[in-house]
């Protein structure tokens, strides 16, 4: 049994480090576009059902029993297509390709880069309505609230955040359970997106949710700081001796229990300093600021996380491979 799961471990070690490889080259915005058509489909029909369980005359308790339903129904749905797919690889190994190319949509390394790269040319040269445009659908805040520097604070925190959310987890989780392992990850990851936050509608429907994502984000996202602590060491004018130590000092400070370890990292190591409350929904997240560095972010500072994520990403998977290969 012990030999079965070593070589298992080390397949899917190596079909992560492809599917980065994937994601990188091939994951271009026009591609990304058509793929993201089943995430849509799943993200309208997740709505359809929380308006028709999450009625407002409900009292709290039902709510929260009912958004317990919705992810567990959904989780049902998506383990059991995984562990179909999973099947089917099995049976058939060349779908072993369909399934790097499935891996390499659930760990988006290259879209989460192409995300801020038209924010980061708009502040470049100084067009601020472009650079709000652009933000828009990484956006946090409020409109009002985006100037300049908190644009540029804005794709700072949005690559350090999703570094962790969506490339470190899932690959832990696709190392530790494989195909369904990721696959309700990535569910999970969405549904929190939809009604994890703590609104006047979803703080109780959404609990059970928020909380269990929480959970699957506490390893990952300490991991993550690690990767971007020794990205820092190849990025110029970075410090990663400081991202550790802001990490270690003030990564309890945002609202999350785990959002704070890679913005903190970042924060630390680019000399920047990330995080303040934020409007989400109907309420507003309480963050406190994170970092000892300058508060008005520059379009520099934004490049240089760029770099800093690239790194990252890139030692991340030179590890795998490495495992991979020590286990061969």
């Amino acid at each position: 049994m012990e030999l079965f799961y070593i070589h298992t471990l080390t397949e899917r070690q190596l079909m992560l480090v492809l599917a980065l490889l994937v994601s990188v080259i091939l994951f271009v915005p026009a591609l990304t576009h058509h793929l993201n058509k089943p995430a849509r489909f799943l993200t309208r029909f997740s709505l359809l059902l929380e308006s028709k369980l999450n009625r407002s005359r409900r009292n709290a308790a039902t709510r929260v029993y009912r958004g317990i339903v919705l992810l567990g129904f959904m989780l049902a749905l998506t383990i059991g297509v995984a562990l179909l797919c999973q099947m089917a690889v099995r049976g058939w190994p060349p779908l072993a390709y369909a399934e790097i190319i499935l891996l390499a949509w659930l760990i988006p390394a290259r879209p989460l880069w192409n995300d801020t790269r038209t924010l980061s040319h708009a502040l470049k040269k100084r067009d601020t309505k472009q650079a709000i445009l652009a933000a828009k659908p990484i956006a946090r805040r409020h409109d009002r609230q985006l100037d300049d520097h908190t644009l540029a604070r804005l794709g700072i925190e949005y690559l350090a955040e999703n570094f962790a959310d969506k490339i470190v987890s899932p690959v832990c989780w696709y190392l530790l359970l494989g195909l369904p392992g990721i696959m309700a990850l990535r569910m999970i990851n969405m549904l929190d997106g939809l009604i994890g936050h703590r609104s006047k509608r979803y703080i109780a429907f959404g609990w059970a949710t928020a909380k269990l994502d929480d959970l699957l984000q506490w390893l990952p996202a300490r991991l993550s700081a690690f990767y971007l602590c020794l990205a820092a060491f190849f990025v110029p004018r970075s410090k990663p001796l400081a991202g550790l130590r802001t990490a270690l000092a003030q990564a309890h400070k945002t609202a999350s229990p785990n959002s704070g370890w890679p913005i903190a990292t970042t924060a630390g190591a680019l000399h920047v300093t990330l995080g303040g409350p934020r409007e989400v929904g109907e309420g507003v997240v309480p963050d406190a600021w994170i970092g000892k560095g300058t508060v008005k972010a520059s379009p520099r500072d934004l490049s240089r996380a760029q770099w800093l994520y690239v790194v990252s990403v890139l030692l991340l998977g030179l590890s795998l491979a490495v495992a991979a290969l020590l286990r061969l």
